[in-house]
């Protein structure tokens, strides 16, 4: 109990044993001197009381990577798939959050873990080569541009292909060619220097009635394996085919 404060106290004999106010993001002791902290940190009240084992923090990341994170309610969908692990754990979803962002600012799990993690996650092995589909790539820089369509990593190559796809109107697709060969400069200069391999970004552009640009035919030859510019073609016009049906309640095979 805080002893009462007398006439002949100093100021900081009053104070003395009292917990000290904080600001968000940051922590102060008792003599009010305020000491860096972290916004996430605050979420990760009884992370601290936790001492998390590494194969826990691999499990998290699992949980993390196959909730869609970025996605709307991917929070409590990650707790769900933990507490499916961990059926007597505690920990709320924003602590959960908070322990995510500790296993990379803190060092808990090697880059390769992490990377294992996420191909276990979203990835597909095939004759040496790692295939990534709608995966959200984690940077020790922040990029924006971070979940392109697929990413194709050859191993013994030591080489990457970014490809994004998109099927605007066909009078838009050289300015959507360009957009999207400027948009993943940031994440191919930071898998150059992550993964150590030479990445090309591929945009791969359709119109939505089949017309292409020049550079397609070159485009696809980047991709491993054999992509022909009519299929590409033909599967734009039969997605617009599809859409036109069902927003105009056409009969056909959709």
């Amino acid at each position: 109990m805080l002893s009462k404060p007398t006439a002949d106290m100093s100021e900081t004999d009053k104070y003395e044993g009292m917990p000290a106010r904080t600001s968000p993001g940051s922590t102060r002791s008792a003599s009010g001197v305020e000491e860096p902290g972290h916004p996430d940190e605050k979420w990760a009240t009884g992370t601290r009381r936790h001492r998390w084992a590494r194969d826990e923090n691999r499990a998290l990341l699992e949980c993390y990577y196959a909730s869609n994170p970025g996605g709307r309610g991917y929070m409590n969908r990650m707790r769900d798939l933990w507490i499916l692990r961990y059926p007597t754990s505690t920990m709320t979803a924003k602590q959960l959050v908070a322990q995510c962002s500790n296993i990379r600012k803190k060092g808990l799990l090697s880059q390769l873990e992490i990377d294992e993690v996420q191909h276990k996650c979203y990835g597909k092995e095939e004759s040496g080569r790692q295939i990534l589909w709608d995966f959200q790539i984690q940077t020790d820089k922040m990029v924006v541009a971070n979940q392109p369509d697929i990413v194709v990593v050859d191993k013994q190559k030591k080489t990457a292909v970014v490809i994004d796809v998109a099927v605007p109107n066909d009078s838009n697709i050289r300015k959507k060619e360009h957009e999207k060969l400027e948009k993943y400069q940031g994440l191919r200069e930071e898998l150059e220097r992550m993964w150590r391999v030479k990445v090309t970004v591929v945009p791969v552009v359709i119109g939505a009635l089949g017309a292409v640009t020049p550079k397609l035919g070159e485009w696809l030859q980047q991709i491993p394996g054999i992509t022909s510019e009519i299929s590409v073609q033909k599967s734009a016009v039969l997605g617009t085919a599809k859409i036109l049906r069902r927003t105009l309640k056409l009969p056909g095979l959709w």
